[in-house]
């Protein structure tokens, strides 16, 4: 009885690790994209349009084409 129920527990933490673990990648082209599924309020990590290295992102809205959000202390448009 103990193992199924540890075996059931287990299956379920696995099962949710795995679904947090989703990942979206953005297209340079713009047209491509869907920035619809983005959320307002969460962390993301983004490579700028300028080629500086990925930083992570609150992200905040999107303006036309860009995604806007902070980083740190700055305001980040990629």
């Amino acid at each position: 009885m103990k193992a199924a129920v540890l075996l059931k527990s287990s299956l379920l933490t696995s099962l949710f690790v795995i679904s947090s673990c989703a990942t979206t990648k953005y297209s340079e082209d713009v047209s491509k994209n869907d920035y619809s599924n983005l959320e307002a309020g969460r962390m993301y990590i983004v490579t700028l349009k300028d080629g500086s290295k990925k930083q992570k992102m609150l992200f905040r809205n999107v303006e036309g084409d860009n995604i806007v959000g902070t980083a740190g202390k700055k305001t980040v448009r990629k």
